[in-house]
């Protein structure tokens, strides 16, 4: 029996508009928009408080935050999980995560530099209680997250809204991310 919805097709129509904005070097895309993305995720506290109360994760949990960016929302899960691995293509992302959990006092989470697309799950990548893919390439590829869960799943992203970079651009143009 077929479904009421293609989420395949809906997954390429998104996909390929996304990865046209992206050059050939992801790492160095994402690389370039950390700091403004750390700042955006600062202002996103009550955006983000809200998601983490309908993430479901027990006190035992390990979770797999794909495309953490600045750890928006791998920080504050550090503190409900035992365990948190931080994933992104940008070392710049993963330097933010980093300096936001040591600023958080949180000790157990593991930042891991690697492209979800090169993820192969068992192999450079272990399975987690709970996978979370907001606003990231990892939400392209469904049956790959299901694979990478012990238990749940979630995706996050905007409905009808533009991205972050996308609020940046029309938002501050001509802000420095320079101090």
């Amino acid at each position: 029996m077929k479904g009421l919805v293609n989420w395949k097709a809906l997954q390429d129509l998104h996909a390929a508009s996304f990865h046209k904005r992206i050059d050939e070097n992801p790492a160095g895309f994402w690389g370039q928009t950390a700091a403004m993305y750390n700042k955006m995720a600062q202002l996103e506290e009550d955006y983000t408080k809200n998601q983490l109360e309908t993430i479901i994760v027990e006190p035992s949990d390990s979770v797999l935050d794909i495309g953490c960016g600045p750890g928006r929302l791998a920080v504050p899960m550090a503190r409900k999980a035992a365990r948190v691995t931080a994933l992104d293509v940008a070392p710049e992302m993963l330097e933010k995560c980093q300096e936001n959990a040591r600023l958080a006092g949180v000790g157990n989470l593991q930042t891991l530099l690697l492209n979800w697309d090169d993820a192969a799950i068992g192999e450079n990548i272990e399975k987690h209680d709970v996978v979370i893919a907001s606003r990231s390439t990892g939400m392209f590829d469904l049956i790959k997250l299901n694979s990478a869960a012990k238990k749940y799943v979630f995706v996050l992203s905007f409905a009808q809204s533009p991205s972050l970079k996308e609020a940046r651009d029309s938002l501050f143009i001509g802000a420095s991310d320079k101090v």
